[in-house]
């Protein structure tokens, strides 16, 4: 993006920081897309537990667009160098099934029985599951929600059984993908393997190249609107 034009703007109210707004234009051709894009993030905090972000673009031509978050998150509050004994609940039972290379192949994949099941909060480590079920590096899988209605809905939980922290992510996008950290190291971050994992709404991924998944492509009649939200909260068990 280093052709692109980048702003950020604070709204505040009667003196409080209510929201940031970061605005940037992708240009014509970049990155091989076409058309202008003009994109545009709100953060907000409704609440001291809640963190809102609406992800907005409009395109002058058609062109593919699919946003998401790569935040990490380890609720251990510094107890644990990993999330493995993180519990973790999905609301999904089925992932996108995925080629030796890693792309969608267009079928989906139920998860009962398999190591991929969070329909039922466990640990993401549970029984060695990393290992013996030939997930050497953890999971970096797409989940397709139970409901892929454009409406705010929950997407999954999850919680630090040590700590008590907990976060719930709901969300108008139709999937999650979830990533353990499992190709962290101290040579490319400050972190180690598992660290922290990922939960990031998005669309179906490469629908542009599957027919059977929703459009991902907008244009000057079809603007872009997603959002999502991060609930904390503190389980005292």
């Amino acid at each position: 993006h280093q052709t692109g034009k980048s702003s950020g703007q604070v709204v505040q109210h009667r003196g409080a920081l209510q929201s940031l707004i970061m605005r940037y234009t992708s240009p014509a051709g970049e990155a091989g897309y076409p058309g202008e894009v003009s994109l545009s993030m709100r953060i907000s905090m409704p609440s001291s537990t809640e963190l809102v972000f609406e992800h907005h673009a409009v395109a002058d031509q058609e062109t593919p667009i699919n946003l998401t978050r790569h935040d990490y998150f380890n609720l251990s509050a510094g107890r644990s160098a990993d999330i493995l004994d993180h519990q973790l609940w999905l609301n999904s039972e089925k992932i996108t099934e995925q080629s030796d290379e890693g792309l969608p192949t267009g079928r989906l994949v139920d998860v009962s029985g398999t190591v991929f099941d969070f329909k039922q909060s466990r640990s993401v480590a549970q029984h060695g599951e990393l290992h013996d079920g030939g997930l050497t590096d953890g999971f970096d899988q797409n989940y397709v929600l139970a409901s892929e209605e454009s409406r705010l809905k929950v997407a999954g939980r999850v919680l630090d059984p040590i700590s008590g922290r907990g976060l719930e992510i709901l969300t108008t996008q139709p999937c999650v993908m979830l990533y353990t950290g499992g190709y962290l190291t101290p040579a490319t971050s400050r972190f180690n393997r598992f660290a922290g994992l990922c939960l990031e709404t998005q669309s179906f991924p490469d629908a542009m190249n599957i027919p059977e998944f929703p459009s991902t492509i907008i244009g000057p009649d079809r603007p872009y609107g997603e959002k999502v939200v991060y609930r904390f909260f503190q389980d005292y068990i």
